[in-house]
C-alpha cells in the first residue's frame, strides 16, 4: 500500500491534499512542520513525500538535507509558492524529483503523483527481480566460494581460482564465472584476472551482514 507524507504548515491546502489523496486510495500522514514530518519519517516508511519549502522553524531544504541521510531511497516532490530556477536546482541537487508550484490544477497534482507511485512500483518490481537473480546465483557452493575467494583475496586468475576450488576441468569452472559475470556480480579486466564488481561487493557484504544476524 503506497503511503505519502504531506510536510505543509497550510492547513487549508493540506486538507484539500490530503482529501485528494485518500481518495485516490493513497493511505497519507500530515505534519505541519519540518521536525515533525522528520519525526514520521523515523518511525515509519513512505513511499514519497511531499514537501513545502517554506516551514515554521526547520526550513525546507534543511528538512530535505536531513530526511536524504535518514532515508535516502524515499521520492521528495517539493512544493512551493516561491519556485525560482535557484531552489529548483538546489531542490533536484539533494534529491527531489520534482518541483510544483502554487497554485496548481489539482488534475495535474493526482496525474504527478500516480505516475511517480507507478515508477516507484516499477523500480520495486526490477529490484526484486534483480535480487531474486542475484540470490539464485549465489546459491550454488562454486559461485559463492568464488565471490568469498575474490572478497578475501582480491582479483584471481582462471587457474588460481581453479587452484583453490581444487577443480580440474576449466569448462566447469567456466559455466559459473559465466552465471557470476552476467548477473553484474563479477567482472574480467584486461588483465585475465576476475574481480568483484561494485554491486557484487555490496551484495556480498549485505549477505554476511544478513548471516551474522541470524
Amino acid at each position: 500500500m503506497n503511503k505519502i507524507l504531506v510536510v505543509d504548515d497550510d492547513v487549508e491546502f493540506s486538507r484539500a491534499i490530503l482529501e485528494i489523496l485518500d481518495k485516490a486510495g493513497y493511505v497519507t500522514r500530515l505534519a505541519a512542520n519540518g521536525n515533525e514530518g522528520l519525526d514520521h519519517l523515523r518511525r515509519d516508511h513512505f513511499d514519497l513525500i511531499l514537501l513545502d519549502l517554506v516551514l515554521p522553524g526547520v526550513d525546507g531544504m534543511d528538512v530535505l538535507r536531513e530526511l536524504r541521510r535518514i532515508n535516502s531511497q524515499v521520492r521528495v516532490i517539493l512544493v512551493t509558492a516561491f519556485a525560482t530556477v535557484e531552489n529548483t536546482v538546489a531542490g533536484m541537487k539533494l534529491g527531489a524529483v520534482d518541483v510544483l508550484a502554487k497554485p496548481f490544477r489539482m488534475a495535474e497534482f493526482i496525474t504527478l503523483i500516480h505516475r511517480t507511485m507507478e515508477e516507484i512500483r516499477l523500480e520495486q518490481k526490477s529490484s526484486v527481480e534483480s535480487l531474486d537473480l542475484l540470490l539464485n546465483s549465489l546459491s550454488n557452493t562454486t559461485r559463492r566460494m568464488v565471490v568469498e575467494r575474490l572478497s578475501r583475496q582480491g582479483p584471481q586468475s582462471l587457474s588460481e581460482l581453479m587452484k583453490f576450488l581444487e577443480i580440474t576441468d576449466h569448462t566447469k569452472l567456466g559455466f559459473h564465472l559465466k552465471n557470476l559475470q552476467e548477473n553484474g556480480i563479477i567482472d574480467r579486466g584486461v588483465d585475465r584476472h576476475f574481480r568483484l564488481t561494485n554491486r557484487g561487493n555490496t551484495l556480498w557484504i549485505s549477505l554476511c551482514n544478513i548471516g551474522r544476524k541470524l
